[in-house]
């Protein structure tokens, strides 16, 4: 009994431990949302590759076409990866070129419809270049592909001596993107970007407002400041019923533009996957000649 109370005793001399304060409910409810945002963010970070290049990552893709007459096939290396195949028309005797760079949801194999139309727009020969990821299984991003364009271009200029003043470089959509880094390198005596933005940065902050996309986006295709190293002729194609790339995003890439050769063309009723018009391909054309014309 002695024992007992003593313990007793002991027992309530001992402080009491206090039990740990719960948190608020709002509290708890904001770190359940902050780490749902996290998710969301790292989910978007892991997908930004199938986001920017959604044709490298179709289930049905099949290797590159062999060109069939009057189309021909080249080759040429991919750095780091494949051999990569692009595609010729000629025209006649012709000794201007008109490059074309696809956009990010189709191919260079494709484009042999297009290829008709710009060399009879321009009387010219045309070729369309390829990129890694859309008829082999390597990965793409802004470096390699725009490394892959600069090897088919590089590749187009040695095999048929093609000067700069015969060279004219035409990027549709992102494309245009990848068609602005090569320019830097070649120097053509034109650049046609045709629903091309200023930098993909900007587009997808326009678009998740609410995600920290400067921070995240690794493909960040700032075509503005590359044209900053870019001298030539410049004529910009961008319309107010494009609903993938904001008419914004087009008018700040003309406007940043630094050469003082440059034409801006604004097409009525065009959206982002409307065929181009007979008459605005006429337009183009027509505008890129008298540039050639006006003397420097």
């Amino acid at each position: 009994m002695v024992r007992e109370l003593k313990q007793n005793e002991a027992a309530s001399s001992r402080p009491k431990r206090k039990r740990p304060k719960r948190r608020p409910w709002w509290w708890r409810l904001i770190r359940v949302l902050l780490l749902a945002y996290l998710i969301i963010v790292i989910l978007m970070a892991y997908r930004e590759n199938q986001m920017v290049y959604p044709g490298a990552y179709f289930s049905d893709k099949p290797p590159a076409k062999q060109a069939a007459a009057p189309f021909e096939s080249f080759q040429y290396p991919s750095p780091g990866g494949s051999e990569l195949t692009g595609y010729v028309l000629k025209r006649g005797t012709s000794a201007d070129w008109v490059v074309f760079y696809h956009g990010n949801a189709t191919r260079a194999d494709q484009m042999f419809g297009w290829m008709e139309r710009l060399a009879d727009a321009f009387n010219a020969n045309v070729a369309a270049i390829e990129y890694r990821g859309y008829t082999d299984d390597h990965q793409p991003s802004e470096s390699k592909v725009i490394r892959d364009a600069i090897s088919g271009t590089r590749t187009l200029i040695e095999k048929h001596s093609i000067t700069p003043e015969n060279l004219v470089l035409y990027g549709r959509s992102l494309g245009g993107a990848i068609a602005a880094g090569v320019a830097v390198d070649t120097q053509p005596s034109t650049l046609i970007l045709e629903r091309t933005f200023d930098s993909a940065v900007r587009v997808a902050s326009h678009y998740y407002p609410w995600l920290p996309v400067p921070w995240i986006m690794k493909n960040r295709f700032d075509t503005s400041a590359r044209l900053t190293q870019f001298s030539g002729d410049l004529i910009v194609v961008h319309g107010p019923d494009d609903e993938v790339v904001p008419f914004q995003a087009g008018k700040r890439l003309f406007d940043n533009a630094g050469t003082s050769d440059k034409h801006w063309i604004e097409p009525a009723s065009l959206g982002h996957l409307d065929p181009v018009p007979d008459s605005l391909l006429e337009e183009i054309a027509t505008a890129a000649k008298q540039l050639r014309q006006t003397p420097p």
